[in-house]
C-alpha cells in the first residue's frame, strides 16, 4: 500500500539520481554566463529589457525593503556623454597619482595617502584599468546599446548587497535570453565626482550610485564555462571539521603586510594572470585581442601573444571567445602584501562532484 509520503520520497529519489548526472537549467545559466566586452550595434528589444528589470524587482532584499532604483539608457548620445565625462575624471586621477610613468615616482607619496582613503578603488585591478581607460585602450561600456544604472536607497537594511543580488538576477536573466552583460562601475566617476548627471537623471537623497550593467547582443560566442580557481571550504558535520578543496596557500598576513602600501612598479609585489597559447590551433582571428579588457594580447605574424605591458586580470574572456580552444589560463592573479590574495587553488572547470 502506498500513500502520498511514499510517492514524494520516490520522486525525491528520482530527482537526486537525475541531479547526480546532469546540471539543472539554472546551473547551466550560472556556469555558462560570461562578462561580455564586445557587442553588436543592434539594439535589444524593449520587452526583453523590461523582463530583465522584472527579475531584478523580484530579487530578495533585507526586510524586503527593495532599496534600488533602476534607470535604463538606450540613447547613444547620452551613453557617449556619460562615458566622456567619466574618462575626463579618470584621466585627472591618472595625472595625480600615476607614479608608474618614468620620472613620476614622486607621485607615490600622494598615491599612498589616497590609497588609505579609497583602498578598493586603488586596488591593482582597477588601477590598471584606469590607466587603460585614460590611455584610450579600454572602453567604458564596450559598445553595449543598453545600459541599466543601479542606484541604492541608503536607508535600506543591506542596500549594497541587495542591489548586487538584483543585478545578478538581471545578468543571469539576460544570459538566459542569449544576451551578454558586463558590470561597469567606472562610470561612478561621472556620478560621484560630477553633479550634472545626478541632476540630469533626477537622483537625489537617499539614492546613491552603485554600479551599472551593460546589456547587448554579444559578438561571437563568448559564453561557456572557463577554468576558475578553487577556494577551500571548511565543512563541519558530525562533530568534526573537514576541508573541501584544500589549497596550498599562505593564509597568514603579517602586521607588516597589512600596513604596507603596494608598489605596482615592483614585480615582486604584483603578479597578474598569464595565458599560454596553443599555436597549432590558433588561426590568428584576433577575437582574443579584441575582447581582452586589459589590452594584454596582440596578434603578431598571425598568432596571438601577450603584450610587453600586461594588465591581465585572469578574467578568461579570451578563453571563452576563442573559436579554436587555443588559450589556457596558466595562473590566476595573485597580489602580495596589502592586497594579497590567499588560499588559491588550481583553476578548474565546473565539476558535478568534488
Amino acid at each position: 500500500m502506498t500513500g502520498p509520503n511514499s510517492e514524494v520520497k520516490k520522486n525525491r529519489v528520482e530527482l537526486i539520481k537525475e541531479l547526480e548526472k546532469n546540471y539543472t537549467e539554472t546551473e547551466k545559466v550560472i556556469l555558462n554566463r560570461r562578462s561580455v566586452r564586445w557587442y553588436k550595434q543592434e539594439q535589444v528589444p524593449e520587452f526583453m529589457i523590461k523582463r530583465i528589470l522584472e527579475t531584478g524587482r523580484f530579487a530578495p532584499s533585507g526586510g524586503n525593503v527593495m532599496p534600488w532604483k533602476f534607470i535604463v539608457i538606450r540613447d547613444p548620445k547620452i551613453i557617449d556623454n556619460v562615458t566622456k565625462d567619466a574618462v575626463k575624471v579618470i584621466r585627472l586621477v591618472k595625472a595625480l597619482i600615476d607614479y608608474t610613468e618614468p620620472g613620476k615616482g614622486w607621485k607615490l607619496l600622494l598615491a599612498k595617502l589616497l590609497i588609505r582613503i579609497e583602498p578598493h578603488f586603488l586596488h591593482p585591478i582597477p588601477t590598471g584599468a584606469n590607466l587603460l581607460i585614460a590611455n584610450g585602450k579600454l572602453g567604458l561600456f564596450h559598445g553595449a546599446p543598453t545600459i541599466i544604472l543601479i542606484f541604492k536607497d541608503i536607508r535600506g537594511v543591506t542596500p549594497d548587497l541587495d542591489c548586487g543580488i538584483a543585478g545578478q538576477n538581471m545578468a543571469l536573466a539576460a544570459h538566459s535570453m542569449g544576451l551578454g552583460t558586463c558590470w561597469v562601475s567606472f562610470c561612478k566617476m561621472a556620478f560621484e565626482r560630477m553633479s550634472k548627471w545626478n541632476k540630469f537623471f533626477g537622483i537625489e537623497y537617499p539614492y546613491k550610485f552603485v554600479t551599472s550593467l551593460a546589456v547587448g547582443w554579444p559578438m561571437g560566442k563568448p559564453d561557456g564555462p572557463v577554468e576558475r580557481s578553487s577556494r577551500p571550504v571548511d565543512w563541519y558535520e558530525n562533530g568534526a571539521k573537514s576541508v573541501v578543496d584544500a589549497c596550498q596557500g599562505d593564509s597568514h598576513i603579517s602586521f607588516g603586510e597589512r600596513i604596507t602600501i603596494p608598489n605596482y612598479i615592483d614585480p615582486q609585489q604584483t603578479k597578474v594572470g598569464e595565458m599560454i597559447f596553443s599555436y597549432n590551433k590558433c588561426n590568428g582571428c584576433g577575437s582574443c585581442a579584441r575582447i581582452c579588457p586589459g589590452a594584454s594580447i596582440e596578434i603578431k605574424d598571425k598568432k596571438a601573444k601577450m603584450t610587453d605591458e600586461v594588465y591581465c586580470m585572469a578574467c578568461g574572456d579570451c578563453m571563452a571567445i576563442c573559436p579554436k580552444d587555443a588559450i589556457r589560463l596558466k595562473s590566476s592573479f595573485k597580489f602580495t602584501r596589502h592586497y594579497k590574495t590567499i588560499d588559491y587553488g588550481d583553476p578548474l572547470l565546473p565539476r558535478m562532484k568534488y
